[in-house]
């Protein structure tokens, strides 16, 4: 698996290129994913480099497979745009920010979304045997119910949040899982 620190990313460009990291940062764009046998039909519209109100940032959304045509913008500043896209696919291609490792039968890689970039090496699928789910979570409701120490039920299930430093400045969340009786 290969995990990229989206906020490096940012960070990088926002130092080495301010003109594009102000068109990445402003200027919206459409990326749709259709998928017409199981009806699947998303589409959204960010920022590539989305910032709080207070100019922090937030997100990269990077996908090429489902960005459209750019239309937000007068033509005219259609190669400052595209520069800048360009340039965003270079750095987060480059491997400069990217962790690498194997996920072995059993493990699990669990990373919120918007902080990461993930994907993988190309495998054969028929000499490996892959077990992919999703799991998708309500961030909001997430740090919320960590930051109170809370224990979520669902159903049968309890979850207890606990926030652990792993490295300097780093930590990661850690749900823990308890079947009541």
């Amino acid at each position: 698996m290969r995990l990229q620190r989206r906020l490096a990313v940012a960070e990088y460009i926002r130092f080495h290129h301010p003109e594009e990291f102000r068109v990445l940062s402003t200027v919206p764009r459409t990326y749709r994913y259709v998928h017409p046998e199981n009806a699947t039909d998303l589409t959204a519209k960010w920022c590539p480099i989305t910032l709080d109100c207070d100019g922090n940032f937030e997100a990269i959304h990077y996908n090429n497979r489902s960005a459209t045509t750019v239309t937000s913008v007068p033509a005219s500043d259609m190669p400052l745009f595209y520069k800048a896209w360009g340039i965003l696919g270079s750095v987060i291609n480059s491997g400069k920010f990217t962790v690498e490792f194997k996920l072995n039968d059993g493990d699990t890689a669990v990373f919120i979304n918007n902080r990461v970039l993930h994907g993988r090496r190309g495998f054969d699928g028929v000499a490996v045997a892959r077990k992919l789910r999703g799991l998708y979570v309500d961030t909001d409701e997430l740090w919320s119910r960590l930051l109170s120490h809370e224990t979520v039920t669902v159903g049968q299930n309890a979850y207890s949040f606990h926030r652990i430093p792993i490295a300097t400045g780093i930590s990661c969340t850690v749900m823990a899982h308890c079947v009541q009786s």
